[in-house]
């Protein structure tokens, strides 16, 4: 018999992350934020992450729960 899996956290990814993995720029990126194409989370003034699934949904053109291309 196996154990349940405790549930995963979601992986976050910081902006320069983000524009590593996918061929964008800063401000690509900050516009797809500012049209609501892309979530951003505001962890603190400096600091902002985005939901890694959300990003591979939306790149990738995969449904994801709450994502729409």
């Amino acid at each position: 018999m196996s154990k349940p899996q405790p549930p995963t956290t979601p992986r976050k990814l910081r902006a320069r992350d983000v524009i590593k993995l996918y061929p964008i720029g800063h401000s690509t990126l900050w516009h797809y934020v500012k049209l609501g194409k892309i979530k951003a989370i505001k962890i603190t003034d400096g600091v902002t992450v985005f939901n890694a699934d959300e990003l591979e949904a939306f790149f990738n053109g995969k449904k994801a729960e709450g994502v729409t291309a």
